[in-house]
């Protein structure tokens, strides 16, 4: 008996009440569905809800995003990776910004729950799915179907992406003049990037119809000029 007394006194000795925020300020807890480490080294949580007493209560889909990854041990949320679902009566959970417990609450402002998100930390930088990569005689390197791997999802380039930029991101100096090629995808999100490779936003339709099927790269000092001759014969000008 005495040792369950001790127990229970030490653990109130180790909770930190703060009057202010009407809430216990240690211990929250949340717990994933599942997880899983993506190609980008971000870390998607599936169904998240935060633990409180004996309840489990989901994140209403206007939690502060960057709040909710901090809780579960990450740096900030990645950008666009968040999912919603509908869930209008559900009591939802709201996190500060520092991913400290807010409040709950129900419909008011939320008809809808956190169903998905991907996490990061600092540094993050993009990862690029290539499918298909071909060597070329004057030592440029064609792309055929290059993609934005982001979160747990792959991302086609819009057709009107900086194409320098995208070979810059691709580890090139410079796209070649008059290689890329196009193919219509009217609805599908399509990703564009910085003039400096880093990635810039998502847009569907708006401006492209079409993403980036074909794009071919070169560095300064590797690319060669091809020169056929009028037999046929292949010449290379460094």
């Amino acid at each position: 008996m005495k040792k369950y007394i001790l127990m229970i006194t030490l653990l109130l000795s180790t909770t930190v009440y703060s009057r202010d925020s009407n809430d216990f300020t240690l211990g929250l807890k949340i717990e994933p569905l599942s997880k899983n480490t993506n190609p980008d080294g971000s870390v998607t949580i599936i169904r998240p809800k935060l633990l409180r007493g004996n309840a489990s209560i989901p994140f209403g889909a206007s939690v502060d995003l960057d709040g909710l990854c901090i809780a579960m041990g990450y740096e900030q949320h990645l950008q666009y990776s968040n999912e919603s679902e509908k869930a209008k009566y559900a009591t939802k959970a709201y996190l500060h910004n520092n991913g400290t417990f807010w409040k709950l609450r129900r419909r008011e402002i939320d008809e809808s729950i956190i169903s998905k998100i991907s996490c990061i930390n600092l540094p993050y930088s993009s990862v690029f799915y290539i499918p298909t990569a071909i060597d070329n005689l004057d030592g440029s390197v064609t792309f055929q179907m290059p993609k934005l791997s982001r979160g747990e999802k792959l991302y086609a380039f819009g057709a009107s992406v900086n194409l320098t930029a995208l070979c810059f991101a691709l580890g090139f100096d410079e796209e070649l003049k008059y290689s890329q090629k196009s193919q219509k995808d009217k609805y599908a999100p399509k990703a564009y990037l910085y003039v400096d490779g880093s990635f810039w936003k998502f847009r569907t339709r708006e401006i492209d119809y079409s993403i980036l099927s074909e794009i071919t790269c070169y560095n300064y000092n590797e690319h060669s000029v091809l020169i056929q001759d009028l037999a046929g014969k292949i010449y290379i000008k460094k």
